[in-house]
């Protein structure tokens, strides 16, 4: 199915080449249409995806800080009990 695939992209980029090199003429008022129209969409796809991966990235960070955080305590619980030898809160009576 993947090779189908690279098959058709393969054609349509050889079509691409063969029009804009054969065919310069006759083609060269719809290529420049073409840049009009898919420029700002372009960009605007592109500030959007930047936008939402901005967004998951913080908040992949803020439930990583808050892990850390957690890492941390669970840390500390440790090395009190086992270097000074006092049992962590939720173990006292």
């Amino acid at each position: 199915m993947r090779a189908r695939w690279i098959a058709v992209a393969l054609a349509l980029v050889a079509l691409d080449v063969y029009l804009l090199l054969e065919h310069w003429n006759d083609v060269a008022g719809n290529v420049e249409a073409q840049f009009i129209i898919v420029t700002p969409a372009f960009l605007i796809q592109h500030l959007a995806l930047r936008r939402h991966v901005d967004r998951r990235h913080a908040e992949t960070e803020q439930r990583l800080g808050k892990k850390v955080a957690e890492t941390h305590a669970q840390v500390a619980e440790l090395h009190a009990l086992h270097v000074e030898g006092q049992l962590p809160d939720r173990f006292k009576p």
